[in-house]
């Protein structure tokens, strides 16, 4: 069995912290560690290491090491492999807990197909193969409310304590875990069971102050994330000359450094309500499409607190409410979770551009108790979905976990609501492009990027997204094989143009409606359409410190430099695009020669000649006017006699067809 690539640093930092742990029995960064990681080389591990530098330089792993200490036996045994057994085995004893929970008020048969198809029938099964803790976590959330209802069916309190303790592991492993406790505390307090509610406490405290503690003891920070916390893709601490003097590492987020803002500020909080919706319907993360029988619990629930409601007379709301309590407890729990993610992690409530839908889920076990008497046709109807949309995923665990987004244009992923408040976060390793101050998202498989220009075929959908807000966007268009009728969107802008067999046209699409916005961009939404293939390039033309957008397009080579001069040879036939903001006349200074004969240079502008005279083999100054129209300009270089390839005519290699070089072009705007 293999793990999959994790190209980043939480894999990298379990994976060494298991090695030190049972080679060395200690959670220390020390010159024994990286090189037995190097000479073990696994994946591209450790690639992406997170590390903590303590005031006398020593070095400790980023992360808490609870994960690590128990998985470590496992690796001593079956070396990488038993990691990855480790996380099959918690899998497989969740699905046991929940074949317990369930047969209480179901048949054994239908308890335990409900129990596996719950958690092989998710995203949770991706996990297994993740040298991670996502399982641990979910586990963790598992074991500790399994014990708890066993509490809250026979009162017996050492379930309680037991609970509680696994509960502070959980907290250990992941703060917010701790709003699953928060409930069960705090029912205690107000059933007046005060001896319980102090064992509690007392009991998930062990657990943390002991972990916690000996992490303070080493490192002097009171966090995982604290400290002078430092990242390295390579270039590691006792390799190659670096040390802690000689330090390469790069400052990663540490709660020590004043940076919770980059978990929550005053912004995060606009944005609540569309993470909330994301949440549970949105194409990288709704927990509906990675997480289906969450929709079965939630459905569950409801109807047996409905059929419970109906059947108890108003007099007997308190028994309601007490023969019921372990179910509102535990969604209590879970709607503080969610919530916590969606306003306090508002910017990455995913966990990443490595997850699977949302890797940090971990409350995913919790709905399973929600779930009571089972009704077979909302199974099916569950399981129907499931297929839909996690065959890609289920099926090819390594694949989709090597490529978080290879089955997001597929149906019906494609059709699914984009996480806009998430962009920066979303596995686009592949589909994100950069275009001079903006981003663009390339949605599905029906275009293809290249040099800055996409390539359509047929109809295709992206997002772009800018810091700044887009008053014109300008959309230079290229018909390369045929004649058509291309079609452009953006947000509610709708625009077509007919294009002739390798004609360049554009449209200057102004007065823009972003589909999302807040501080940190604007979103705009593009859709085109053409019956062949098109090739467009976006450009943001509205920005408010020039009048003149310049964009060289079509058979000019690459800028060279000759002596400290910038220069540029054309083909026979050039094309320059000037967006003006006014009608005005130009002035154009450039100096131009011929390659090899003298040739004639002719500008047209919008297809009008405007200029034509005879060019040397030396370099010559030329001055002249050009009257732009407001919008959009075709400025063409044409030289009738064409031209010719070096290769053809002298010893060279270059094939390049040249007629002029120009340089120092300039342009006043």
């Amino acid at each position: 069995m293999a793990a999959p690539v994790h190209r980043w640093g939480d894999a990298s930092t379990y994976y060494m912290q298991i090695q030190s742990i049972s080679n060395d029995f200690d959670i220390q960064y020390q010159s024994k560690d990286i090189e037995r990681a190097l000479e073990t080389q696994f994946d591209d591990f450790p690639s992406g290491l997170f590390l903590i530098k303590t005031e006398e330089g020593n070095y400790y792993y980023g992360k808490e090491f609870s994960y690590a200490l128990f998985a470590s036996p496992f690796y001593k045994i079956l070396g990488k492999n038993g990691i990855l057994f480790f996380n099959g085995l918690m899998f497989f004893m969740m699905i046991l807990m929940g074949y317990l929970y369930l047969r209480t008020e179901n048949e054994n048969k239908i308890a335990l197909s409900v129990s596996v198809l719950y958690f092989t029938m998710s995203t949770a099964f991706v996990y297994i193969f993740w040298i991670h803790a996502e399982i641990y976590n979910m586990f963790l959330i598992m074991a500790s409310l399994f014990l708890w209802e066993r509490y809250f069916k026979n009162k017996n309190p050492k379930y309680l304590f037991i609970a509680s303790f696994v509960f502070g592991l959980a907290f250990v492993a992941k703060v917010p875990n701790i709003l699953l406790f928060i409930p069960m505390l705090f029912y205690e307090l107000h059933n007046k069971r005060f001896k319980n509610s102090f064992m509690m406490l007392f009991i998930f405290m062990l657990p943390v102050i002991t972990i916690y503690g000996y992490f303070f003891l080493n490192t002097g920070s009171l966090s995982f994330y604290g400290g002078d916390r430092l990242y390295y893709i390579h270039s590691y601490p006792f390799v190659e000359g670096y040390d802690n003097i000689n330090e390469a590492g790069k400052p990663a987020f540490s709660v020590s450094e004043n940076r919770l803002d980059a978990l929550m500020n005053e912004d995060n909080l606009k944005v609540i309500p569309y993470n909330l919706f994301y949440y549970i319907f949105g194409r990288f993360t709704g927990m509906f499409w990675y997480y289906p029988f969450t929709l079965f619990a939630l459905i569950s629930v409801f109807t047996s607190l409905s059929n419970d409601s109906k059947a108890s007379p108003k007099s007997n709301f308190n028994n309601y409410i007490s023969s019921n309590a372990d179910k509102i407890l535990i969604f209590t729990g879970i709607i503080l979770y969610i919530v916590f993610f969606c306003t306090i992690i508002g910017n990455n409530y995913l966990g990443g551009q490595h997850a699977v839908g949302n890797r940090y889920f971990y409350i995913y076990p919790a709905f399973i108790y929600l779930i009571r008497k089972i009704d077979l046709k909302n199974v099916l109807l569950v399981i129907s979905i499931a297929v839909l949309t996690l065959n890609p995923i289920i099926l090819d665990p390594i694949g989709n976990s090597i490529n978080p987004s290879s089955h997001q244009t597929s149906i019906p992923y494609s059709y699914l609501p984009l996480e806009y408040t998430q962009l920066n976060n979303l596995p686009f390793w592949y589909n994100s492009h950069k275009i001079d101050d903006m981003l663009v998202y390339r949605l599905d498989d029906k275009s293809k990027e290249s040099g800055g220009a996409f390539t359509v075929s047929g109809s295709a959908d992206m997002v772009l997204k800018s810091k700044n807000e887009i008053e014109t966007l300008l959309v230079i268009l290229n018909s390369k094989n045929s004649d058509m009728d291309a079609h452009i969107s953006v947000g509610s802008s709708k625009n077509s143009i007919d294009l002739n067999k390798n004609e360049i046209s554009a449209l200057a699409i102004k007065d823009l409606k972003p589909a999302y916005v807040d501080k940190r961009y604007f979103v705009y939404a593009i859709r085109t359409s053409s019956p062949n293939d098109l090739v467009i390039t976006l450009k943001d033309v509205s920005s408010k410190q020039t009048n003149l957008s310049v964009f060289f397009l079509e058979n000019w080579y690459t800028v060279e430099n000759w002596d400290g001069i910038s220069s540029r040879w054309i083909s026979n036939n050039a094309t320059i695009l000037m967006y003006s903001k006014e009608n005005r006349d130009l002035p154009i200074n450039f100096e131009a020669m011929s390659y090899y004969i003298p040739r004639t240079l002719e500008i047209y502008n919008n297809e009008e000649l405007e200029y034509a005279e005879p060019i040397s083999t030396q370099p010559g100054a030329i001055e002249t006017n050009i009257s732009l129209e407001e919008g959009i300009n075709l400025m063409r270089f044409h030289v009738p006699e064409g031209c010719l390839k070096p290769s053809d005519i002298e010893d060279s290699d270059d094939r390049r067809c040249l007629s002029l070089a120009f340089q120092n072009i300039d342009f006043e705007s």
